[in-house]
């Protein structure tokens, strides 16, 4: 069978690799966005905040200064 789910790029290391959320020993997943990363490089249970979800917030932070 051909795989046809989406495949994703690490947000922290931008390697070329792609990575599959079906990966489980491989990969994390943030709970708030969904982004997948390698399992070195995000660490939720370390606090280490999530790049997708900082980038979210600080386009809705740009948008509020946009929209009076």
């Amino acid at each position: 069978a051909v795989c046809r789910g989406r495949g994703y790029i690490c947000p922290k290391c931008k390697s070329r690799e792609v990575l599959f959320p079906f990966e489980s020993g491989k990969i994390c997943q943030c709970s708030q966005c969904n982004a997948v990363y390698h399992r070195t490089c995000f660490n939720p249970a370390a606090g280490e905040p999530c790049k997708s979800c900082e980038e979210r917030q600080r386009l809705r932070e740009r948008r509020q200064m946009l929209d009076p």
